[in-house]
């Protein structure tokens, strides 16, 4: 390392950091109209479906938009969808400052499914998604932005590859297309559409694309897969979009399926699937999973990549009370991390608040009477067992959505509505509000919850975070919906303004400690005075003292090369391995970090 290198080294570590999360630009996009006759739920909504940052610290987001005078910050972009009624899907991506890079509008005459969107190791671009097909000849193309146009003088009764509604489309880091893979058959008829669905893909860091999905009986895949079923599979592609194979998943709905009902991720080091579903209705719908029914509302399986079989699962206690699981997660260690929606009611004929992975839901609070609903986080190591479960004290209408990993802390998307605290933190709103948009940020390890972020609306309208990633200096990207006016509260962000009479519009913003550059944004000392250590010089033990508890630590030698790290037992720090010299003692807590010289004789 040269003589320079080491002088950053040291100054970075020696800087006393606990650096305030802030919003530094935010910006709006959708249009000015609803893309349904009532809508009430956020599927329904314009809203960031979801976010992924590339290896350039360029970030990508998946929206749903509606019809007439759509735009981007003012700035108008193609919509295909008729006029006045549903939605399509926009990809478009941006620059670290939020400085626009390019778009790509999917839709055609009716609704559009926006599933989901990933990154490869080369920084390319996955969707995978459902478009509606025309129902008769007379009604608008289907496009993928302009580089395939799907076009026929048929409707959806006449067999034909225009009926074909499942897709996956991959485009570069810089938005030029790539392929299209649209695996049903080519005589595909209505029947098949209706059997036809996808609940989204993973891509692993060897670029193969793992997509769960039905197409219901038939031969599909230009003859390569044949199944006599409507069972779904999870489907291999590789980044030529080159079928690989598939695993069978035994997964049946009866009498109804939501739009997001089943959630897929990967370990790819236990070459294992992790697959949630839940349930939209209490009573009449059933959900077999994995060859048996879920008794209560909501499941998650582990299952073997390698043939479908189930290794274990965990399924919430308390029946059919609406709890659901929205996202899940899994760290380097293994561990998994899932979002949801629970019940924490004791009324309405629930008689307890319910439990999901051995977390009961903290009984909540609203508006001075017990019971709703109220989102959480919560942390199982590989085997299913329980880590860590949080909810806050009080109710609100959000689920948590979106999961990001950020080092050592992990954050969700929600919304919160009434004052009340969650962990340590307070979240404070005047009586009659409605749910404002909030990232809430625990310690991986412990649970706890570090902090509170909060985008302030007026009281009445109900605004939501739904999606959220983690940039490459450790920075939240963030996205959601909106109905009126958004960032009343920070002061360098001009409010967002609703465009036009729709119910929503989405909008996107970075929550931040650090700059593009990955320079500190500010530093706070106030909880870092008199932290020392003794004895030093040491031989044997130290001990740590000071106005924080740290937890862990890391030592470095004067190359910066890491020697010793681990956990703070007592405030005291074993040092007899070292070798005699100088090194950087790096303390680290949940919300802070301070690095102090410390000599081994």
């Amino acid at each position: 390392m040269k003589r320079t290198g080491i002088l950053y080294f040291i100054l970075l570590l020696v800087s006393i950091s606990v650096n305030a999360q802030e919003y530094t630009w935010a910006a709006r996009g959708g249009g000015d109209v609803n893309f349904g006759s009532n809508p009430n739920s956020t599927n329904e909504y314009e809203h960031i479906r979801d976010i992924v940052v590339d290896s350039q610290n360029n970030y990508y987001y998946l929206a749903t938009v509606s019809s007439n005078n759509t735009n981007l910050n003012g700035v108008p972009f193609t919509n295909y969808n008729r006029p006045n009624f549903n939605n399509d899907t926009y990809l478009f991506s941006t620059d670290c400052s939020g400085n626009f890079r390019w778009q790509k509008t999917i839709g055609g005459y009716s609704d559009e499914l926006t599933q989901h969107l990933s990154l490869d190791s080369s920084d390319n671009v996955y969707i995978s998604g459902y478009m509606t097909p025309k129902i008769n000849g007379t009604h608008s193309a289907g496009y993928f932005d302009t580089d395939v146009i799907i076009d026929s003088n048929l409707g959806i009764n006449d067999p034909g590859p225009h009926n074909k509604n499942l897709y996956l489309i991959k485009y570069n880091s810089t938005g030029v297309f790539q392929w299209l893979q649209r695996p049903q058959r080519d005589t595909a008829v209505g029947t098949d559409i209706q059997k036809s669905y996808t609940f989204g893909h993973y891509t692993d860091a060897n670029n193969v694309t793992h997509w769960l999905m039905t197409m219901g009986a038939g031969t599909h895949i230009n003859g390569a897969y044949t199944t006599a079923t409507d069972d779904y599979a999870i489907f291999r592609f590789d980044d030529q979009g080159t079928y690989l194979g598939q695993t069978p998943i035994n997964l049946e709905f009866t009498n109804g399926r939501s739009t997001y009902a089943a959630v897929l991720t990967m370990d790819e080091t236990l070459n294992r699937y992790y697959v949630s579903v839940h349930k939209t209705t209490v009573g009449s719908q059933n959900i077999n999973l994995l060859g048996s029914s879920i008794i209560g509302y909501t499941a998650l399986a582990a299952v073997d990549a390698s043939n479908g079989n189930e290794i274990w699962r965990i399924e919430n206690t308390g029946g059919e009370q609406g709890t659901s699981i929205i996202h899940i997660v899994v760290d380097n260690q293994s561990n998994i991390f899932i979002s949801g929606e629970g019940n924490t009611a004791v009324d309405s004929g629930f008689p307890a608040p319910d439990t999901l992975a051995g977390h009961t839901f903290t009984q909540t609070n609203f508006s001075g009477t017990i019971g709703g609903y109220a989102p959480f986080l919560i942390k199982l190591d590989s085997q299913g067992n329980l880590l860590w479960g949080t909810n806050p004290t009080f109710a609100s209408a959000s689920a948590g959505y979106k999961i990001a990993l950020n080092g050592n802390e992990v954050a969700i998307a929600c919304g919160l509505q009434i004052s009340g605290d969650w962990g340590s933190q307070t979240f404070t709103r005047p009586a009659g509000s409605a749910d404002d948009p909030v990232i809430v940020r625990f310690n991986t390890t412990s649970g706890n919850v570090l902090g509170i972020e909060d985008i302030l609306a007026p009281g009445g309208s109900q605004e939501m975070a739904t999606a959220i990633a983690t940039d490459n200096f450790g920075n939240y990207v963030v996205g959601g919906y909106f109905r009126s006016t958004l960032f009343q509260n920070n002061t360098a962000i001009t409010p967002l303004q609703i465009n036009g009479n729709g119910a929503t519009d989405f909008w996107y913003a970075r929550l931040a400690t650090k700059d593009c550059n990955g320079v500190p944004l500010s530093m706070d000392e106030e909880n870092l005075n008199q932290v020392s250590i003794f004895p030093n010089p040491a031989t044997d033990v130290i001990q740590v003292t000071g106005d924080l508890l740290f937890t862990s630590y890391s030592i470095y030698n004067i190359s910066g090369q890491q020697v010793l790290s681990g956990n703070i037992n007592d405030n005291k720090i074993e040092v007899l391995s070292l070798t005699s010299g100088v090194y950087f003692l790096n303390l680290k807590s949940d919300v802070a970090s301070q690095t102090l010289k410390l000599v081994k004789e």
